[in-house]
């Protein structure tokens, strides 16, 4: 899949999909109706109580299953209401505003290893800590940081979201070390359900569309149910250039700008002669000391450059194809089958400007594409023979540094398929014990095909050209069917060059999990019953075995490309044993002022083959004083042990231009230390940073060792019987991590070598190279144990809903979820000072990239119900944010960002409901910063890039 290109699989999947949309509007025959209960927190025992009793349930958070919605830890809730009032077809699009998580890899993640992949990001203490589970149980993972791609999960087939944060190593594994987020998806389902959604932005582009079949039926007198999902989504691209904050990029003096289109030419040893280009017959100098080509092909002396950033993505392309199925079957009362199956293949298009060139040839006077212009120009430079030994006058040793925009630009298309499979039993072994046993087998193959790349020798023999006898252009070195290459000018090269010298570049990467669990679960009440109740329990073994593959092809381990580096294969695996247990005792009850005083407590212990034993633990309690009013908190120990890519990801590299300014060309501004500057190589300052072909490095390390967290949450949930309908919680979180693995970014890399411990034996320094013209070559970020991170925060959230039973209004409904991020703290290191990163945007404080981090984030939405019509309206606020880099930039601060949007639910028939909406509604555009920006001069991923849009969704049921 090309920009802009159609497969045959997907146009026949759209047009499949798009039948089945009209089978069921054709059959459709009967009510259902769309509300729009909002974000609100779980519900919990109070003045209602006896309302709010249910059978036993199993909530995230803990494998014990209890009697209404109550929790130990904090949980919030997004229901499939919310998400459908959203119109959304990604399910990051929906959690990105929801107020615990920090903005991660997405859409707007150009030139990302993820490659197209969404993944979730709590407390923004990294995606390797957000643990994702589906139905309770592990994701597949699409990479080597044990992520789950949430392109693989459609908005459309969630039934609600459940965020647990804190942590919940002990309860569910490494991973979950800032939470969990558990989708559950509509596994239960009875009739057909057909779904077409539409979104396009003010602009007109960055379209997006989604059809959607779920359907299912219960079977055997209801003793059992089967379900099914179709999908069908494509997103449009949008780029830096159709939006006039993001192109072109700039840094503080103005326009960024790349090595030319047309190229600068100077002498590849400028010691031979110091201005050996005579331009005096043009009307210029007569000893420039370097010629270049202008964008429309004019001649000029000195060094030209083009500005290529608008170019770039701003929004991937994308299009996904999902199918899913669910079932469950009760043979007996004690067994019960159940499993499910899901596919996703998606297609991604990231698109970066052309690659660029830096490298030496041999230019003869019989180059068949010198002018006669520059003939005349380059008349004083030849002091070589035809060999290229000095003393002749045959040729000239030049350097040519040059973007190749013949060649396109460099598009990175990643098709990734994955699919689970999962086959479980569960039943009653008794009337106080309960059982679960499943096995799960995850696999995702992806495969990314770079175009406008090539072999870079091929372009160096190509350049180095002559006339045969005939006068016809050669090779000088003809041998494999060299085909001679003009780079005298943008636009210069020849098809039949192109074609000689490109290539596409592939990397596979194939990643699997194995899964298995024994539950078993249960009360004591047949022979323990403590005066407030029995004391409930869970305890299980579970086997996990992760392995992960990643390839490339031989341009790439050799390093022959132009601006790919050498890329090593790697693979590797790890299995782990987990033996877990969970206790709820319930101390006292129904005396007063204590109507329930409970203790919970769980631990796990993991055998890993690869670090050994860890263990995690928790101990946490919930009080209820009065009716209304329940009081929790709890402590935990979390572990986790590094995964396949912290431990065998092998080192690669993206281009580093988009993530660093070397604080070494200008210390006085950047407070650089000048003199370890030059210690590791940099020019003399000022100089201008050149970051062409600069590689920002990421893999992994044996060396690493597990993490250790303490999390502790304090909060309170209140229900109060006076005003039915209104829920709400507080909850305090501290989480702290030390021997943190991370994996630390190129800005704060550079910044803490040069700017805040000033000391060459600084591990830092150590990972950044420099050429041999002192310009930064790379930057190492590959994954170390970083001292330590701390977050500490409070989360409010609160919902109300009040029935007026009106002809007009029937109700009015308030939802508010806020999170106040008290600290944040980062150490790069031990001999680094701490790092305040609490309302910071940058890349100092970032894990993986820059990002925004406010100290406030709020959603609010107000929803009014009218007969047969829900309206929505939301209020999002990103708080205001500082640079976290101690250089002192032209862009110091954000300030808070507003976003408001309005939708409405029409149920315009029995079986029918239309929403329409739009976001951005006052079309607020981006902060916009200079050399501090992450990415088209502002933070893609943390703010709304795209503008005011429009959309539409119509769903039909019967």
């Amino acid at each position: 899949m090309r920009r802009n290109s159609k497969s045959s699989f997907y146009r026949t999947a759209s047009l499949l999909a798009s039948l089945a949309v009209l089978a069921s509007a054709a059959t459709a025959n009967a009510q259902s109706q769309v509300g729009s209960m909002g974000s609100v927190p779980e519900q919990d025992e109070g003045a209602d109580s006896e309302a709010l009793q249910t059978d036993p349930i199993v909530i995230t958070g803990s494998r014990i299953a209890t009697p209404g919605l109550t929790s130990v830890s904090p949980v919030a809730t997004l229901g499939s209401e919310e998400i459908a009032l959203d119109r959304s077809i990604n399910i990051e699009s929906v959690l990105g505003e929801l107020p615990q998580f920090t903005a991660s890899f997405g859409g707007a993640s150009n030139g990302a290893d993820a490659r197209g992949a969404a993944t979730a990001d709590l407390r923004g203490l990294g995606q390797n800590r957000t643990l994702v589970l589906i139905n309770g149980t592990r994701g597949a993972p699409f990479g080597f940081r044990n992520s789950v791609d949430l392109n693989s999960i459609p908005a459309p087939l969630v039934e609600r979201v459940e965020v647990l944060t804190g942590g919940a190593a002990a309860i569910y594994g490494a991973d979950a070390v800032a939470g969990v987020v558990n989708f559950i998806l509509k596994s239960d389902f009875e009739g057909v359900e057909a779904n077409a959604i539409y979104n396009i932005t003010e602009e007109g582009d960055g379209d997006e569309y989604g059809v959607n079949l779920t359907f299912g039926t219960n079977v055997g007198d209801g003793r059992g149910n089967i379900s099914g999902y179709l999908g069908y989504n494509n997103r449009s691209p949008v780029f830096k250039s159709d939006r006039a904050f993001a192109a072109p990029e700039r840094n503080d003096d103005g326009p960024i700008t790349t090595r030319p289109l047309g190229g600068t030419f100077s002498l590849a040893d400028a010691s031979e002669n110091a201005a050996p280009f005579d331009f005096s017959a043009f009307g210029g100098p007569a000893d420039a000391t370097a010629f270049g080509f202008e964008d429309d092909g004019s001649l000029v002396p000195g060094a030209t450059s083009s500005v290529l950033s608008g170019r770039e993505s701003l929004i991937i392309a994308q299009e996904r194809l999902n199918a899913a199925v669910f079932f469950d079957y009760e043979l007996s009362d004690a067994v019960e089958l159940y499993g499910r199956g899901t596919y996703t293949r998606t297609e991604s298009v990231d698109v970066l400007p052309p690659v660029n060139i830096s490298t030496t040839f041999l230019l003869r006077r019989d180059n068949p594409f010198l002018s006669d212009q520059l003939g005349t120009v380059l008349d004083g430079a030849f002091n070589r023979d035809a060999d290229g030994n000095l003393g002749g006058d045959e040729a000239a040793l030049l350097r040519v540094q040059r973007s190749i925009g013949e060649f396109g630009d460099r598009e990175t298309e990643t098709v990734r398929n994955q699919g689970q499979a999962q086959l479980g039993v569960r039943g009653d072994l008794g009337s106080n014990i309960r059982y679960d046993f499943y096995a799960q087998y995850g696999v995702t193959d992806s495969t990314s095909t770079i175009y406008g790349e090539g072999v870079a020798s091929r372009f160096s023999q190509g350049i180095a050209a002559t006339v045969d006898a005939a006068g016809n252009p050669v090779c000088i070195d003809a041998s494999g069917g060299c085909v001679p290459i003009d780079i005298f000018g943008p636009n210069a090269i020849s098809q039949q060059a192109v074609d000689y010298v490109t290539s596409e570049i592939t990397q596979t990467r194939r990643r699997e999990q194995f899964v298995s669990a024994f539950t078993l679960s249960g009360d004591t009440e047949s022979f323990l019953t403590l005066p407030a109740g029995p004391v409930s329990w869970a305890a299980g073994v579970e086997y996990r075995d992760e392995e992960g593959t990643n390839n490339y092809d031989g341009l790439n381990q050799t390093g022959q490309t132009f601006n790919q580096g050498t890329r090593a294969n790697f693979g590797g695996s790890i299995d782990v044993w987990d033996y877990f247990g969970e206790v709820r005792v319930p101390l006292l009850a129904d005396i007063p002022f204590i109507q329930e005083l409970n203790f919970e407590g769980a631990y796990r212990y993991s055998d890993y083959s690869t670090t050994g034993g860890v263990d995690a633990y928790k101990l946490g309690g919930d009080w209820v004083p009065v009716n209304g009013l329940r009081v929790r908190g709890a402590y935990q120990r979390v572990v986790r042990s590094p995964n396949i890519g912290e431990l065998y990801g092998a080192t690669a590299g993206i281009p580093l231009a988009a993530f660093a300014n070397d604080p070494c060309q200008n210390p006085a501004e950047s407070g650089a230390d000048p003199e370890l500057c030059i210690a590791t190589g940099a020019p003399a300052a000022p100089y201008e940073q050149d970051l062409a072909g600069a590689q920002f490095l990421y893999g992994g390390s044996a060396d690493i060792v597990p993490e250790v967290g303490n999390t502790y949450t304090v909060g309170a949930v209140l229900t109060p019987g006076f005003l039915p309908g209104f829920t709400a919680t507080v909850d305090y979180y501290n989480i702290e991590i030390d021997n943190a693995i991370g994996a630390v970014l190129p800005q704060a890399t550079l910044d803490t070598c040069y700017i805040i411990v000033q000391d060459i034996d600084n591990q830092f320094c150590n990972r950044i190279s420099r050429g041999p013209n002192g310009q930064l070559t790379a930057v190492d970020s590959s994954d170390i144990n970083v001292a330590q991170l701390s977050v500490e925060g409070i989360d409010v959230v609160a919902g109300y809903r009040l029935a007026l039973g009106g002809e007009t209004l029937e109700s009015i409904g308030f939802n508010y979820a806020g999170n106040i991020v008290l600290d944040a703290k980062q150490q790069n290191g031990a001999a680094a000072p701490v790092i305040d990163c609490d309302g910071r945007f940058g890349g100092t404080c970032g894990l993986e990239f820059a990002r925004a981090v406010p100290k406030y984030r709020h959603r609010v939405t107000t929803t009014l119900g009218l007969p047969d019509v829900d309206i929505r309206g939301t209020w999002r606020l990103e708080g205001a944010v500082r640079d976290d880099s101690p250089t002192e930039f032209l862009v110091e601060r954000f300030g808070p960002q507003h976003y408001f949007d309005l939708a409405a639910s029409f149920d315009v028939a029995p079986a029918m409901t239309v929403i329409a909406g739009i976001e951005n509604l006052f079309d607020n555009k981006p902060p916009t910063a200079g050399s501090n920006a992450s990415n088209a001069n502002t933070f893609p991923t943390s703010y709304d890039v795209l503008g005011r849009r429009f959309g539409i969704s119509i769903t039909l049921r019967n």
